[in-house]
């Protein structure tokens, strides 16, 4: 990033402290940003490049967020945002002309849960629509093997959204998109402060406002003292949505033992049971595999929609609090749970704040916004990574 824009450590999981940082005698607008993920710095390139002063604030020694790939082997292994082969227990392979099959009525199951959610005003979770289906279509139900395949379909089904199947929304939960680009990296310029950090928003101290960016696990977990304390109905909206939780272990072996392919999956007769393994081995040459299973700067790796969410969350998320603004991927209501929605997310906060700032200012005619259809199409850093 640029010189403009500074990254400070160690600022927001021990609480608050009083960090004196005396405003420079400038003419520029100043906002502090919090978080440097992929939100947090399209917010501060949107700002920076309208000439704002922008203090980024983050928490770990390292700009990304959630997005992070890992050199510790010699060779990148992601371990943030990121053809198969499946094995039972005991480690035959399943006969893909099966998984094929499975795969398929799979598929048909997930069309006939878009009935159930027509038929109903109610929301309930994908597991018991699925549970609706097969009552109705008994044809579709799968005993021994094929139906360790069945569960293990729904076992990736919970990994997109890093929760169990009878947590995730009917109503939402097929939203996705996916977008085709390489991949950037971002410069940095860190000064490292220890301990913890007080952004204060008067005139005369530091930032005319602030832009909130941090993961949506942080704020429900209240590691953020906010002065004066949110309003009931955004802490309602920070409950209201859910976030979940998967691991990832990179485990190195001496040599290779197992099938080349891309992806080893594990069957079971409950979705529980299921697991599956990347094989970095397929793309790297080193006999790596990426075992998907609390990360203190996150709490937890993406949102998602809970069963019965309310329909205004996302507004209620995102919406302003004066001069304190809110980004990440929790408050996208297309996209969330993806880079792609924090980055817009990130954007509109940059926008809103910035319209804010020069209003108040009386400079609004030096308002510049950029279309949030358009803002991937040029953003500074393509990305082809649908989830978090």
């Amino acid at each position: 990033m640029d010189t403009n824009i500074t990254s400070l450590h160690k600022l927001l999981l021990d609480g608050t402290f009083a960090s004196h940082i005396e405003r420079k005698n400038s003419s520029l607008p100043t906002v502090i940003v919090i978080g440097g993920g992929i939100s947090g710095l399209a917010a501060a390139r949107i700002l920076f490049d309208a000439s704002f002063k922008v203090i980024l604030l983050e928490s770990r020694d390292r700009l990304g967020g959630r997005i992070h790939t890992d050199y510790s082997f010699g060779y990148p292994v992601d371990l943030g945002a990121s053809c198969y082969t499946l094995f039972d227990a005991d480690g035959h392979q399943v006969p893909q002309q099966l998984v094929k099959e499975v795969g398929d009525i799979f598929k048909k199951i997930l069309k006939e849960t878009e009935r159930i959610r027509d038929e109903h005003t109610d929301d309930m979770s994908i597991l018991q629509a699925i549970g609706l289906v097969l009552d109705r279509h008994p044809e579709l139900r799968q005993e021994g093997l094929a139906n360790e395949v069945l569960q293990w379909y729904i076992c990736r089904m919970e990994a997109w959204f890093a929760v169990d199947a009878d947590m995730i929304s009917l109503k939402t939960w097929d939203q996705e998109h996916v977008l085709s680009g390489g991949h950037g990296l971002m410069g940095k310029k860190n000064m490292l402060w220890p301990n913890k950090v007080m952004v204060m928003l008067r005139t005369k101290n530091l930032a005319d406002a602030a832009i909130v960016t941090v993961p949506i696990g942080i704020l429900k977990a209240n590691l953020i003292q906010f002065e004066p304390k949110l309003p009931e109905w955004k802490v309602a909206a920070i409950s209201d949505i859910g976030v979940g939780s998967e691991n990832k272990v990179a485990l190195q072996f001496d040599k290779v033992f197992w099938p080349n392919v891309e992806f080893l999956g594990i069957v079971a007769p409950t979705s529980y049971a299921c697991g599956y393994f990347l094989n970095l081995h397929k793309a790297t040459g080193h006999p790596v595999l990426v075992y998907m299973a609390a990360d203190p700067n996150s709490l937890g790796c993406y949102a998602y929609d809970v069963v019965g969410k309310p329909e205004d969350v996302y507004e209620r998320l995102r919406a302003p609090l004066g001069n304190l603004f809110f980004g990440g991927e929790a408050v996208s209501m297309d996209h969330q749970g993806s880079v792609h929605g924090a980055y817009s997310a990130g954007v509109a906060a940059a926008q809103s704040c910035q319209r804010h700032v020069l209003e108040r200012l009386g400079n609004l005619e030096k308002l510049q916004l950029v279309p949030l259809r358009c803002e991937i199409h040029e953003a500074a850093f393509p990305l082809q990574i649908s989830r978090m």
